[in-house]
């Protein structure tokens, strides 16, 4: 072979990897909650809760005006929503979640869909600060803190502790404790805006209620509100494995399925079309402020 034949890359001028393209950011309109898209939602599954036949229960449904931060288990895709539908019935607030980025394209129906009932990409900017801010304005902050749906029960590694473990990664993954973060912020927010009254710096709390765009007044009576964490569970029985309408008909549509989205079509469509109870349990309120260290 010729010594021409061969064209080595010049050394100043290295390899480069490809890179994977940016995560779409929703602007500030498109974070804006719809009130319709609110009540349109909620109206549709009370009408689903009559046709189909999942009997939906809310266990301590009190409970929901004592927290601002609700971690709930994730089992099925469909329960997606069910805790904001059960807080705004029981007092009219609107809630807001954290969903994977892959579900967020810009012009996209289903992204401006779950954008107007309260959903925010995993991997927007300040997101901690934008959700403290929320619940502040008197949002409801839902958490999946598993982190993924979770259908196997391998929740509990060797030594018989708490650990998810994930099919994508083959391998336990790391507690989540985003919801735990948040609630420290939100509460050291709280005293700061307190402490600001109590030594009587008018102007540090006016720039205080200025950085989370809210009326002094209206941030003093917000911050006098305990924060608390709802940890609370959602259950299904009996849980039934086997061919179902929704199964077989996405089956013809596409024989390609994967295994994993065939076992979840089976599973969540027998949920959905046999008798199958849905127990929504809000424990007791963890209040952050009982964890404050001396210092």
């Amino acid at each position: 072979m010729s010594r021409t034949a061969v064209h080595a890359a010049p050394a100043s001028a290295p390899l480069e990897e490809p890179q994977a393209p940016a995560a779409w950011v929703p602007d500030a309109a498109q974070l804006a909650i719809s009130e319709s898209s609110y009540r349109w939602t909620a109206r549709l599954f009370r009408v689903l809760e009559r046709v189909l036949r999942v009997n939906l229960k809310l266990h301590a449904p009190e409970r929901i005006h004592q927290g601002e931060i609700f971690l709930f288990n994730h089992f099925a895709r469909f329960e997606t929503f069910i805790p904001q539908y059960f807080i705004y019935q029981e007092c009219g607030a609107y809630s807001r979640s954290i969903a994977s980025g892959e579900f967020f394209r810009p012009g996209d129906a289903f992204s401006d869909f779950l954008l107007s009932v309260g959903a925010v990409p995993n991997g927007l900017p300040d997101l901690l600060p934008f959700l403290a801010a929320e619940a502040l304005r008197g949002r409801r902050i839902i958490v999946f803190p598993e982190g993924g749906i979770v259908k196997d029960r391998r929740v509990v590694d060797e030594r018989g502790r708490y650990s998810v473990y994930s099919r994508t990664a083959d391998a336990r993954r790391k507690h989540h404790a985003g919801a735990a973060v948040l609630a420290l912020g939100l509460d050291a927010f709280k005293c700061a805006v307190l402490d600001a009254r109590t030594r009587g710096q008018s102007a540090r709390l006016d720039r205080l209620a200025a950085s989370v765009a809210m009326d002094t007044d209206a941030l003093l009576a917000a911050c006098e509100r305990p924060t608390a964490v709802v940890p609370s569970n959602i259950t299904f029985y009996p849980i039934r494995v086997g061919e179902n309408l929704l199964s077989k008909g996405a089956e013809l549509i596409n024989r390609g399925l994967s295994r994993r989205l065939s076992e979840e079509l089976m599973i969540e469509g027998n949920i959905l079309l046999e008798h199958t109870d849905m127990d929504i349990r809000l424990g007791a309120s963890v209040a952050v402020r009982d964890y404050w260290r001396w210092w």
